[in-house]
């Protein structure tokens, strides 16, 4: 819910954020088959959860789109970079925090089936993520990695001149990235959700422990219990924001407007979604 929210007020079309609900239990649906009536309840607490999210959340968005804007003219540092990624988290705690009830209420109701049934969904989206990021060459990985964070670059600034480019292939190419570690962390999260699942499907043990078990899954998902995979995810963050930083001081004058630009009406957007559910 939350990437579809920031990635709405973010520039994709604003029918993606009214149509949240539905195309978070499209996606629910995918993975576990709810039944009928967990398909209306789910329906249901998505619909409150995106009018609180509207209300509260988008103008914090668009507050920190803007003041982001206008620190861009001038150089950033990895620290800036990171206190705004910080902010971004700080709102996808608050909305854990608000979507915990229904989370917990769904989990409750599941059964062995059903998760089975994510268990299966869990293998085919990995079989897709070896396709595209075990399959080939370290080189190709690197080309790979190297295409996605130019689009997302050049998504902001405009195109890059090439030693910008260079610049950012030179990041990709000493990065901690390792798809390997990265699939590593991902079938960790996955098995560790499985087993939570399966066991308060098999037990049924009753809301209050259902939520705790899920409070646990979560924070075992924020801070992996590993501390080589905890450093490695770590290493990943502070990269990130070193890495945007150097990036952003790279560019001219002109490409840090355009981004302000760009930003402003990210910031236009989300206050345009946040007044559609004031009633």
């Amino acid at each position: 819910m939350l990437g579809l929210a920031l990635l709405s007020a973010c520039g994709a079309p604003t029918l993606v954020y009214n149509n949240a609900p539905e195309l978070v239990h499209w996606w629910l649906d995918g993975y576990v088959d709810l039944d009928t009536a967990q398909s209306g309840q789910v329906r249901s607490e998505l619909a409150d959860i995106q009018q609180w999210h509207r209300q509260t959340e988008l103008p914090r968005l668009a507050t920190l789109l803007r003041s982001t804007a206008q620190r861009l003219p001038e150089p950033l540092t990895a620290e800036a970079v990171c206190s705004v990624y910080a902010d971004v988290l700080a709102s996808g705690e608050r909305l854990s925090v608000k979507a915990e009830p229904a989370v917990v209420a769904l989990a409750a109701s599941l059964t062995p089936a059903q998760v089975q049934q994510l268990e299966r969904k869990y293998a085919k989206t990995n079989a897709d993520y070896r396709a595209k990021w075990l399959g080939g060459s370290a080189t190709d990985m690197k080309e790979r990695r190297y295409t996605e964070l130019l689009d997302r670059a050049e998504s902001v600034y405009g195109r890059l001149a090439a030693p910008q480019r260079d610049l950012l292939r030179q990041q990709v190419l000493r990065a901690t990235f390792d798809p390997q570690t990265t699939y590593a962390i991902r079938v960790r999260h996955q098995q560790d959700a499985v087993q939570v699942l399966q066991q308060i499907a098999q037990t049924k043990p009753g809301l209050t422990a259902t939520r705790d078990s899920m409070r646990a899954l979560l924070a075992r998902r924020l801070r992996a219990p590993d501390a080589v995979q905890r450093r490695y995810a770590e290493a990943l963050v502070s990269e990130g924001c070193a890495g945007l930083a150097a990036v952003h001081n790279s560019t001219t004058p002109a490409q840090r407007a355009q981004a302000a630009r760009k930003l402003n009406s990210y910031a236009d957007d989300a206050m345009k979604l946040a007044r559609r559910g004031v009633s």
